[in-house]
């Protein structure tokens, strides 16, 4: 597959990423990726970049630059592409993060025996690529302090998580105490020297909490989420869906859950709900995607794919591309969605 299939050289306002079955590749072994970059109110793509599709990809952006992972390795898009072949190991991808001066990866690599796990690790800064392998399974990453820290356990089967510092330089030294995963909830997200969680003491009967960790200091810090009554008993986390898309912006974290876009202030743990993030849209298959410029929803209908924008600070839909045409198979699915301005 060429690697770039360019439609025209204007620059787009949306970029859309699109693989085969969700991710990865189809069940014969073939599989496509396309990055789609869109202009406001066009239906077509002003720009498409293939890639060899990685199993459950995502898409990131600083400024008008786009970050994402194949299977044939890392791409950076910004009026053209720039590719740096290669991973540590095969597998998923966890998570991408943005650093200082690049960006994170976060790759599992699986079970090579019974007791064992490897993951893998690259961070590109400065047009370097840096690459290592974790002895074991991550649930959440983040980029603090200078250094890449996570929730890790030995294996997928152990129920208890510890915060570690996973490098450069693969230290492996414990931030804190080991937690059951089954009570953490979301995404890390960090500050700078901090990296912040949404946790629970229980799976029932509890408050959800935001803990937070200093990764300098080593103190930490527990807000119960406050505000909005009952709902943050997590037995409805359990019951519906828990916390995605978390996004530090302004001071304040935001995350939707049950069709929700929330706002907690991590100073306190209060939380206000913000608006809803679905209205009229109720096919199978919606997503929704959350930055800085707003929060995107993307769905398709039939063949064609559509697109919403709104403010963060209202809700308004903002902008809006409905019947939005991208050449290529149909089994293509929707895996991230970012606005450029």
């Amino acid at each position: 597959m060429d690697l770039q299939d360019v439609k025209s050289t204007s620059a787009g306002d949306y970029a859309l990423l699109l693989e085969n079955m969700g991710g990865g590749h189809r069940m014969d072994g073939s599989g496509e990726g396309r990055l789609v970059l869109l202009g406001s109110g066009g239906k077509e793509a002003v720009q498409s970049v293939g890639f060899d599709p990685i199993d459950q990809a995502a898409l990131l952006s600083h400024g008008k630059e786009l970050f994402w992972v194949g299977n044939d390795g890392l791409h950076i898009w910004n009026d053209s592409l720039r590719s740096y072949p290669g991973m540590p190991v095969a597998g998923s991808l966890y998570e991408l993060h943005r650093t200082d001066s690049g960006y994170l990866a976060a790759i599992n690599g699986g079970a090579p025996s019974a007791d064992s796990y490897v993951s893998g690790l690259v961070l590109l800064e400065d047009e370097k690529k840096r690459e290592w392998t974790y002895p074991g399974w991550l649930h959440s990453i983040a980029w603090a302090a200078g250094t890449v820290v996570g929730f890790a356990s030995p294996t997928l089967d152990d129920p208890m998580i510890t915060l570690t510092d996973l490098g450069p330089g693969n230290t492996g030294r414990a931030l804190g105490d080991a937690i059951d995963s089954s009570l953490v909830w979301g995404q890390l997200i960090s500050d700078g020297n901090r990296v912040m969680i949404f946790t629970t003491r229980s799976m029932s009967g509890a408050t959800a909490e935001l803990l937070i960790t200093d990764i300098v200091s080593g103190s930490t810090a527990r807000h119960p989420l406050t505000g909005a009554g009952s709902f943050f008993d997590v037995a409805n986390w359990y019951e519906g869906s828990g916390p995605s898309n978390l996004l530090l912006h302004e001071g304040h974290i935001l995350w939707i859950t049950d069709n929700t876009l929330w706002r907690t202030d991590p100073a306190s743990g209060e939380t206000q709900r913000a608006f809803d993030v679905m209205d009229n849209v109720s096919v199978p298959g919606v997503a929704h995607y959350l930055s800085a410029n707003g929060l995107l929803t993307v769905w398709r209908t039939e063949a064609r794919w559509n697109l919403e924008k709104r403010s963060l600070s209202s809700g308004e839909v903002i902008d809006a591309i409905r019947g939005i045409t991208v050449e290529g198979p149909e089994d293509l699915y929707v895996m991230g969605a970012v606005s450029l301005g």
